[in-house]
């Protein structure tokens, strides 16, 4: 009874072993760390491209030509650059066809090219303006194609007449007058006239005309030479660009006499009168004064004054 009971006992304990699982082997995985409630994490960092620095491309603005259609013949050519550029690399920057002497300045921190006429462009000419293919940006960017531009310039007042027109003149205090084709400075016009020889004038600005006044009578015999300078310049600071020059002339004074000798028509040589007639208007009481008869007191003067 013990040996069955012995045997049970192991079969149960056999049993139980074939029904006892083998353990698994877990491998925990930790999940990559979060940003939660504005606290930080150590995330990875993602490492990003650095952007590619492209050269900024050199542009030019000729600003004579934009500001305006003409420039003055004594106006500086300005060109403007997007980017400082290398003055050294291109010596002269500009040239001009048809040539003209001046002066290249940089300013603005190499950003303005200025050309400056040592004399002036000729009125109602066409330049071109050229620059350098040497020329380089502080950075040694350089253009692409050639720069160049066209400017045109303004054309130049004149004088369309002056009155009296003759050389040939008798009144000794004339009123003369310049007409030009546009309002002219007055200022400009009383700094450039000049009279040979010289005589105080009054000057006065109607329009396009400028009326001279003589404030002393011309001398007879005299001739008068004037001249208004080629920098004589209008409202908008454009000159003549050449010296205007006329001239008046006063013959010498001319006494006609007519007398008894000449005229018989009288009874008696008495009552003849003795008639000068001058070629110009005199003063009567200078006149007077200058007369002398003999013997004294016996004439006296009359006659249209």
């Amino acid at each position: 009874m013990r040996k069955y009971i012995l045997i049970f006992t192991l079969l149960l304990i056999l049993s139980a072993c074939t029904l006892v699982r083998r353990p698994e082997i877990l491998t925990a995985v930790k999940s990559p760390p979060t940003q939660q409630s504005g606290a930080l994490t150590n995330t990875p960092q993602v490492p990003k491209a650095s952007p590619i620095l492209t050269p900024t491309p050199i542009s030019i603005e000729l600003k004579a030509a934009i500001e305006q259609e003409e420039i003055s013949p004594l106006s500086p050519v300005s060109l403007h650059f997007n980017q400082p550029m290398d003055p050294a690399s291109a010596q002269p920057a500009l040239l001009t066809y048809p040539w003209v002497e001046g002066d290249v300045r940089w300013e603005a921190g190499n950003t303005t090219l200025k050309f400056i006429p040592k004399g002036n462009f000729t009125p109602s000419r066409q330049y071109q303006l050229f620059l350098s293919q040497d020329l380089k940006s502080a950075s040694g960017e350089e253009f692409n194609q050639p720069q160049h531009w066209q400017i045109r310039v303004a054309a130049a007042p004149h004088v369309v007449s002056h009155s009296p027109a003759s050389t040939q003149i008798s009144e000794r205090l004339p009123e003369m007058r310049i007409t030009f084709d546009q309002p002219m400075d007055l200022g400009s016009v009383l700094s450039g006239l000049s009279v040979q020889p010289q005589i105080s004038i009054a000057v006065e600005m109607q329009a396009e005309t400028v009326i001279l006044r003589p404030e002393s009578p011309f001398e007879p015999g005299t001739r008068y030479n004037f001249t208004l300078a080629g920098a004589t310049h209008d409202a908008q600071g454009i000159p003549l660009g050449e010296d205007y020059r006329w001239a008046y002339s006063l013959p010498d004074l001319v006494l006609q006499l007519s007398g008894p000798v000449m005229e018989a028509s009288y009874a008696q040589p008495e009552e003849q009168p003795l008639r000068l007639a001058f070629n110009y208007w005199l003063d009567r009481a200078s006149f007077a004064a200058a007369v002398r008869g003999s013997p004294p007191g016996q004439a006296r003067v009359a006659g249209k004054w």
